[in-house]
Parts: structure tokens; C-alpha cells; sequence
């Protein structure tokens, strides 16, 4: 590898991992209803971004849409859609959906989706049965906690992607 491509890569590496809290971006809520008893179950929120000119994002309990010229899609859902934030993990200028979702029937795990709407990519912290993750809001910056399934929290850290050895991105918790 060339002097040029390694300092390349390892920009691109610490730009990725700059991710959103303490350490990196700020992140921006539009709905954190997970530790509140004010879930509104049957109403909907959207939001207008400059970043995605003519698309409208409607938030509702148990999914994230996009429309554009008259066509609605699922950008991804739970049971339900606790919280959504925005935040620009990829280093592109535009802000990624982060979400904290519960999934399942009967067992159901908390989880942390990042969803890049500019690139139509979609990752998922979690570990069924084993741990949960939520995404929590501390004045501009998000943290995500991780707790053991059903349990009390074990630790927290910062949101990042990350370049695995393959060249794609993978959802982490740095500490």
C-alpha cells in the first residue's frame, strides 16, 4: 500500500469513528419517547430535511417512512420506534436516522438502528437475549447504553462506524 492510500485510509478511518457524542458531532432529536410515559401510540411526527430536498420523513410508533413523488418507504420499524435521532456518522454532510427500537413477540430485545437514508444502508446494534441497547440524549451529545437483556445498564459509550477488514462499515459502541 502506498504512503498516499494509508494516509487515505486512516483519514477516512478517524472521520468514521469520530461518531456522534462527547467525542464526535453533535446529534439532533426529533422523537425520544423511551423513557417516558407519553408515548403518543397513534399520532405521527414528520420532518422536512434540507440535506433531502422534497422528501418528508413521518415518524409513528412502530415505523420510519420517506416520501417522495407520491411514493412512501419503509426505512425500518420496530415494536415500537422509541426514539429517532439525527446525526452524521458517515462523514457525507447529511445526517443518518438513529433509532432505538424494541423487536419481537413474546421476547423482545432493545436495539439501535442507524439507518443512512443518502445511501439507502441500514445497520443494527444488538444481541438478542444477551444485551439491549438504547440510544440516550445528554445535552447535544447521543450516548448509547448497553444493558444486560432486561437487566440494569452495564456501560456506556459513543455511537461509530467503522471500516471492518472487508472495506464495508460496521455499527459499534466506542467507550
Amino acid at each position: 500500500m502506498s504512503k498516499r492510500s494509508l494516509l487515505i485510509s486512516a483519514a477516512a478511518f478517524l472521520l468514521l469513528c469520530a461518531g456522534c457524542g462527547e467525542k464526535g458531532v453533535p446529534a439532533e432529536v426529533w422523537v425520544d419517547y423511551y423513557l417516558s410515559d407519553d408515548m403518543p401510540w397513534d399520532e405521527s411526527r414528520t420532518l422536512t430535511l434540507p440535506e433531502f430536498p422534497g422528501v418528508t420523513f413521518t415518524w409513528t410508533s412502530d415505523e420510519v417512512t420517506a416520501s417522495s413523488g407520491g411514493e412512501t418507504t419503509r426505512l425500518f420499524g420496530g415494536m415500537p420506534v422509541w426514539s429517532v435521532y439525527l446525526c452524521d456518522l458517515t462523514g457525507d454532510g447529511k445526517p443518518e436516522f438513529c433509532a432505538s427500537v424494541s423487536v419481537g413477540s413474546g421476547i423482545i430485545d432493545d436495539r439501535v438502528i442507524v439507518y443512512d437514508y443518502a445511501s439507502g444502508s441500514l445497520w443494527e446494534l444488538q444481541d438478542r437475549r444477551n444485551l439491549d441497547y438504547r440510544l440516550e440524549q445528554k445535552g447535544s451529545s447521543m450516548q448509547v447504553v448497553k444493558s444486560e437483556y432486561a437487566g440494569p445498564e452495564i456501560s456506556r459509550g459513543t455511537l461509530a462506524l467503522v471500516p471492518d477488514g472487508d472495506g464495508n462499515l460496521q455499527l459499534l459502541m466506542e467507550s
